[in-house]
């Protein structure tokens, strides 16, 4: 068998028992604890996030195992897609840990010129350092690379120094600096396999001679329309459920977030030649869900609403459901997602409060927002709403709006996040007009700070009945639609999720060495939630061994 030039290797879900002690080591009144917190029970004596606690109760394994991460990945379509565009041969895996002997058996063959690990998902180097050990103990001389958002956001937010701490502790070979950052990869590929000179290659860091070396940074990104997946090099991969995007970038600057800055310009896949043409694929391959991961899909709202009626007169019968800004709903619009598949929405709402909505620069009026929520209530597409606490200028005034927004509009899950503070955002360069210091979960300014912020969370958290909280470690909305499309009635869903959050309130204020475990009345609960009769969830035996 002749070797790939690239072994490509999708996300590592990771050691969640080891994350929780390495946070808790820091402190269980630090804010990261905190919100750590609201993402995990207790069971059996260890810390089990809603996957974990599924897939313990049904004791399932490989394939069968409930994961948001399983599926196919864009990531590793988008980057394959390229490598094979300049002539380069690739193999990858999706998953780490459910996928780990393939590429075992590829280090062992010695059957590929460089493995490289995408880090779109992951907050902290733990998973990446984890996959480095696994090849580093099979073959040291293998060659790895490691690039993507986890990378370039180290990369921008601290020093050097810093940074070099980070990547020795990885212990890769080659590390990208590039959100995207195929070509720099595919560039790279071709002076390993030439044995010519890398340094003139951009957004690359290595070491030479025991020092590190960084190569000149520069946008290496191609125009959507320019850079096609090629799905039919995966049409035997795909399997049920996928991921796309339309859209790249964001056409806002909300003050609070770094991300078009990371992404560049926005661009939207051409309708005609583009869309169309990806949705015929889909349906094609038999693709029974879509999640569409533009930022803001229903931007423009002339696009999108050609886009559903696309889907609708081409009979493409897959489900799907995307990020959505609700102030721009109209009727017709939400007419046409109902009619074309729609399971449900994600709501960037931030907050209730006008003059918060005012220094995010959302663009938007709180009466948008209950407009647009009416709307997806009354056509029954679920909605997961996600806020901001703690944002220059929030008071406790303001946090009583959000809270109250929550309970008069109920969205079927709502998660409430503790504001990031990242410099690289535009609310930084106003920092003095605010009196804002810290940076990232810890932070003050004129009118609250992170740990007072965190307080309203836990509140929230606790006595929110209307709506659902919705764990978020390894879980999001994404876990909530994947439970709906395996079979599982709403219903039952909201049962679930409820009582995994109520043995989570118990624990809150309890210190770590006097956590309870879940308790047998939410256990029960919640096991036959997750296998109610006439549902389908998980493999026969796993419904089998539910029920014995």
């Amino acid at each position: 068998m002749n070797k790939v030039d690239c072994f490509l290797i999708g996300h590592n879900e990771g050691d969640f028992t080891f994350y929780e002690k390495s946070l808790r080591f820091f402190g269980m009144t630090s804010e990261n604890y905190r919100d750590l917190r609201m993402n995990f029970v207790l069971y059996n004596d260890r810390p089990h996030t809603m996957p974990m606690l599924i897939n313990s109760i049904s004791g399932d394994s490989g394939d069968n195992q409930f994961s948001v991460y399983g599926d196919f990945s864009l990531t590793i379509a988008s980057i394959a897609s390229y490598l094979h565009e300049t002539g380069l041969s690739f193999d990858y895996i999706i998953d780490f840990q459910r996928d780990k002997q393939k590429l075992a058996n590829v280090i062992e063959d010695n059957n590929a010129i460089v493995y490289a690990i995408t880090t779109t998902l992951y907050i902290s180097a733990q998973p990446i350092i984890e996959i480095v050990r696994f090849i580093r103990s099979m073959r040291n001389d293998a060659l790895i690379i490691v690039g993507g958002p986890f990378i370039t956001g180290e990369c921008s937010t601290y020093s050097q120094k810093h940074n070099e701490n980070v990547f020795n502790m990885i212990g890769a070979d080659y590390w990208i600096n590039s959100t995207q950052g195929e070509h720099t990869l595919a560039s790279l590929i071709q002076c390993i396999k030439n044995g010519s000179n890398i340094n003139n290659i951009p957004n690359l860091i290595f070491k030479s001679e025991k020092q590190f070396s960084f190569t000149h940074v520069e946008y290496d990104g191609r125009p959507l329309s320019e850079s096609p997946i090629r799905w039919e090099l995966f049409r035997n991969h795909i399997g049920k459920h996928v991921s796309i995007r339309t859209a790249r970038s964001c056409p806002f600057s909300c003050a609070y977030c770094a991300f078009p800055k990371h992404q560049g310009a926005y661009e939207t896949l051409r309708f005609n030649q583009g869309v169309d043409d990806l949705f015929a694929i889909l349906n094609d391959y038999g693709v029974e869900s879509v999640n569409i991961i533009d930022d803001s899909f229903n931007v423009p709202n002339v696009r999108f609403k050609d886009i559903l009626r696309m889907k609708i007169r081409n009979n493409c019968t897959f489900r799907w459901n995307a990020f959505i800004r609700c102030q721009f709903l109209d009727c017709e619009a939400v007419s046409l997602m109902r009619e074309s598949g729609c399971d449900g929405v994600f709501l960037g709402i931030e907050s209730a409060d006008q003059g918060i909505l005012d220094n995010m620069n959302k663009n938007v009026s709180v009466a948008d927002y209950v407009k647009g929520m009416k709307l997806l209530k009354d056509a029954g597409i679920a909605t997961f709403a996600s806020f901001i606490f703690g944002f220059p200028g929030e008071t406790d005034i303001s946090v009583q709006k959000s809270i109250a927004f929550i309970r008069d509009y109920c969205p079927d899950f709502y998660r409430i996040h503790l504001w990031y503070y990242d410099h690289m955002t535009s609310i930084h360069e106003n920092a003095y007009s605010y009196d804002l210091n810290g940076r990232h979960y810890t932070w003050s300014h004129a009118t609250m700070d992170s740990r007072t912020a965190q307080d309203y969370i836990e509140q929230s958290f606790s006595e929110i009945k209307e709506s659902i909280w919705m764990p978020q470690y390894n879980f999001d909305y994404i876990g909530i639609l994947k439970m709906l499309r395996s079979g599982m009635s709403m219903e039952n869903i909201k049962k679930c999720i409820t009582s995994f959050n109520n043995c989570i309130v118990k624990n809150l204020n309890i210190s770590g060495e006097n956590m309870k475990n879940m308790d047998s009345c939410e256990y029960t609960v919640f096991k036959d939630s997750l296998y109610a009769k006439n549902e389908v969830f998980g493999s026969e035996e796993s419904l089998s061994n539910a029920y014995n």
